[in-house]
């Protein structure tokens, strides 16, 4: 596992998960949004496909009420909150 896959739990506790938080936070101060989770296809895996063919069929779910979208929903709120 990596974390294009699975995002930042494959950062290890304590002083790495520490320096992550710190690069996260700065990351933020300046407009950039990194996805905890991994790549994109990371938000719904039982879409198959990678980018567009991702994208394509995450579109063609309820976005507003698809219970495996709650982490992309989730994060485009954040993204709303923070401007």
């Amino acid at each position: 596992m990596n974390t294009k896959t699975i995002g930042e739990k494959v950062i290890p506790a304590g002083d790495p998960r520490k320096a992550w938080k710190n690069v996260q936070t700065k990351c933020l101060r300046i407009g950039l949004h990194i996805i905890e989770y991994g790549q994109i296809e990371s938000f719904v895996e039982t879409i198959g496909g990678h980018g567009s063919t991702w994208v394509d069929g995450a579109l063609e779910r309820d976005l507003v009420n698809d219970p495996e979208l709650s982490l992309a929903r989730k994060f485009v709120a954040r993204l709303y909150s923070l401007n």
